[in-house]
């Protein structure tokens, strides 16, 4: 056994220490990716309530979620323009995330754009941002419609 050690001995630790360097390597990965995972969630979430927080702030703007909103006798104001037209930058930033993998589409998310890109301001400014979003981000807000 003495004479294992000695001549084994210096490689099979350095097997161990690869081993457990690689096993290290391995945990210290998955922590990272936890770490941007959580940060890119407080990432979106930040600015999605930065976003909704003009709509409290700004009470003309509930216009925006109005379903009976009439754009002929009331068309859409800069200010209500301007907000929609926030939503849906930021929808494909959260929608670039989700296909490169890097965001988990969270619970209810399609049936809250379903419902609010069938409202009448955010589907009229839709209609005439949307040439200008890329292919798959046109794709997925017409398969939502």
């Amino acid at each position: 056994m003495w004479h294992w050690i000695a001549e084994n001995g210096f490689p099979f630790i350095q097997t161990l220490g690869v081993a457990g360097g690689l096993f290290y390597a391995g945990r210290s990965f998955e922590w990272d990716r936890r770490t941007r995972e959580t940060e890119i969630f407080i990432s979106i979430t930040e600015a999605h309530r930065d976003i909704w927080k003009n709509l409290v702030e700004h009470p003309k703007l509930a216009r925006i979620l109005d379903p009976h909103a009439n754009l002929r006798t009331a068309p859409i104001t800069v200010e209500e323009k301007r907000f929609v037209t926030l939503l849906y930058v930021h929808l494909s930033a959260v929608h670039q995330a989700i296909e490169n993998g890097i965001y988990k589409s969270s619970p209810g998310m399609e049936e809250d754009i379903r419902h609010l890109i069938r409202l009448p301001i955010p589907a009229s400014v839709l209609q005439e941002i949307l040439p200008y979003q890329t292919p798959a981000f046109q794709a997925y807000l017409e398969s939502l419609r």
